[in-house]
């Protein structure tokens, strides 16, 4: 069936009750992704970000900056940094202020900006930093909620803070969602992404783009503690191997367009890992699908657009400037159906979509071609 036939006759299975963990029959490569238009919505105008997370109470979490959140503006109820809750289904979620915002269960107490968070075991964990566009570059900690958002200590983890201004470090860390209060995870790692910053004074794109991986214990929160991460170093007779000796990490994805405000999901119904991307320049909707088989590759672009919403027949007529996205971990269905939310314009933007999969691709062959001079890292 054609992307753009299956677009027009796509059955959403998002609206059914799924379970908390989907068992894959096998790692089956996904190969292109359909959006579906007539399902967009907007709201929380003013307010940017949006990484997303889902908890065991059956809700996602959300995080925004510089607005008021939902049911806010732009100046109604704006906050450096704001905290929410989505109840329910794509086709009629609520959303909640719980920290910050127009109608807020709890006024925020610091600033900053959020572009990451999981769910484990109840309490939420993001990537917090200043704010500040330099400062993002600069370092990133992790804050902790044990009460789903209404408060935060900012200060509970020095030990995870990524510092430094030299060029070619470790930053802008994400973490993969997995599934429902992180239940799909098979390890007991965390995984983090990091990005290498190659100008650290200069809030753009990263160019060419690297992307590292650690991982760390779920236990006793041992990943807030970067003593105990370990970078993938390579491969050996197909297997990971790593050191906690950050000088011994090697990339599990290259661009040489560049890499941003990145993020990471698995897809239970495929076995499949699947990463966002922004290239060439920020703000201008320059967006990048990736999936794999493991955290560590090999990682196979899939979509890749420059100014994404003009190559979309039936997107929204809105500025075309799509910065950061992330899959929602809730609205993923059992035959690829996804829930796609992003920011540029600064509101939450979600469509509902489907990844498309082929079970012949098999890991050793590529979808469609990647531009050239791309380089794709992580295979023996």
């Amino acid at each position: 069936m054609s992307i753009s036939r299956l677009t027009i006759n796509l059955v959403l299975a998002i609206g059914l009750a799924l379970p908390s963990r989907v068992t894959a029959q096998s790692s089956t490569p996904i190969t292109a992704i359909a959006f579906d238009w007539s399902t967009y919505r907007h709201d929380a105008p003013g307010s940017d970000n949006w990484p997303m997370t889902w908890c065991e109470d059956g809700h996602q979490y959300t995080s925004w900056g510089d607005g008021g959140g939902f049911g806010g503006t732009n100046n109604d109820g704006r906050v450096s940094l704001g905290f929410a809750r989505i109840e329910g289904d794509y086709a009629d979620f609520r959303a909640f202020n719980v920290w910050g915002g127009v109608d807020t269960e709890r006024s925020s107490d610091f600033a900053g900006k959020v572009t990451s968070m999981i769910c484990i075991e109840g309490n939420l964990y993001a990537w917090h930093s200043s704010g500040g566009r330099e400062s993002a570059f600069n370092w990133k900690q992790i804050i902790k909620s044990a009460d789903k958002g209404r408060s935060w200590n900012e200060d509970e983890f020095p030990e995870s803070r990524l510092v430094g201004d030299e060029p070619g470090r470790a930053g802008l860390p994400y973490f993969i969602n997995f599934g429902q209060n992180y239940s799909s995870n098979r390890d007991g790692y965390v995984y983090i992404y990091t990005i290498r910053i190659q100008d650290p004074e200069d809030w753009e794109v990263q160019k060419p783009g690297v992307v590292w991986l650690a991982r760390a214990p779920v236990a006793n929160e041992a990943f807030t503690n970067l003593d105990n991460w370990e970078w993938f170093t390579g491969l050996d007779e197909g297997q990971p191997t790593w050191s906690q000796n950050s000088n011994d990490r090697r990339p599990v994805l290259e661009d040489p367009d560049g890499v941003m405000r990145n993020s990471a999901i698995y897809v239970p119904a495929f076995d499949r890992y699947v990463m966002v991307t922004n290239h060439t320049a920020r703000n201008e909707g320059n967006m990048a699908w990736w999936e794999a088989p493991t955290p560590w590759g090999p990682w196979r672009l899939f979509k890749k657009v420059s100014g994404w919403l003009d190559q979309e027949p039936g997107a929204p007529d809105i500025q075309n400037s799509a910065t950061f996205g992330n899959f929602s971990p809730k609205w993923l269905g059992p035959n690829g159906d996804c829930v796609f939310v992003w920011f540029r314009p600064d509101a939450w933007n979600s469509v509902a979509c489907r990844f498309l999969t082929d079970p012949d691709a098999g890991d050793d062959l590529l979808p469609p071609a990647p531009p050239a001079g791309l380089r794709v890292v992580g295979t023996p």
